[in-house]
């Protein structure tokens, strides 16, 4: 079983919320100087950590599903 880190957890949340606020995984790479590939990653492993889909995403847009919403106003 993995040990879940609770600065990893706070670091995920943070990408979580650059991606809402800029909209898109790219423009949040581009903000906090990482790789799009690393921002997918790690919205990835919180959703998966947390058990809930909170980003439906498709190859050209992205939306909040309704957890996503919940959790974007709590950690905003």
């Amino acid at each position: 079983m993995e040990t879940i880190n609770p600065l990893d957890h706070l670091s995920d949340l943070a990408v979580f919320v650059r991606v809402v606020d800029t909209r898109g995984f790219s423009a949040a790479a581009r903000a906090m100087g990482l790789t799009k590939s690393a921002v997918s990653k790690r919205i990835n492993r919180l959703e998966l950590q947390l058990g809930l889909r909170l980003l439906q995403r498709t190859t050209r847009a992205m939306s909040l599903t309704e957890a996503g919403r919940v959790l974007y106003e709590r950690a905003a």
